[in-house]
């Protein structure tokens, strides 16, 4: 992380010239850069940074710790006001295949539990 005095043509009409920065990892592990909106004065960017570190880390401890059933269920609140509701009720009759996913966090699944998954799935005719 870095906070960062902005060159003189990217300081706003009133006066804003500070920022910080940060590489974040996006939850397929890839890493992406953050840049803050600008602030007024160093101390102002100093305290953002605090608050931002604070909270990354917060929702990332979250997210090792989230299982296939919270994700799922993550999804479909997400989704409720953005599809039909034909394609919610396809979302919602797709959790008896994930009934063997419910309870493995996602930072323990790995290629076996796909397999398994993948061959019981195939009892169904899929």
């Amino acid at each position: 992380m870095a906070v960062k005095l902005l060159d003189k043509s990217e300081w706003t009409k009133d006066g804003r010239k500070w920022i910080f920065y940060d590489y974040v990892k996006n939850l397929d592990g890839t890493r992406r850069k953050y840049k803050s909106k600008k602030f007024f004065t160093k101390t102002e960017a100093l305290n953002a940074e605090r608050e931002f570190l604070t909270l990354n880390t917060e929702r990332a401890d979250n997210n090792r710790n989230m299982t296939f059933k919270d994700l799922y269920t993550l999804f479909y609140a997400y989704k409720e006001d953005k599809v039909k509701f034909t394609t919610l009720k396809t979302y919602r009759d797709r959790q008896k295949f994930f009934k063997n996913l419910e309870n493995i966090k996602l930072k323990d699944f790995n290629i076996e539990h796909f397999e398994k998954w993948k061959k019981e799935i195939n009892t169904y005719g899929y």
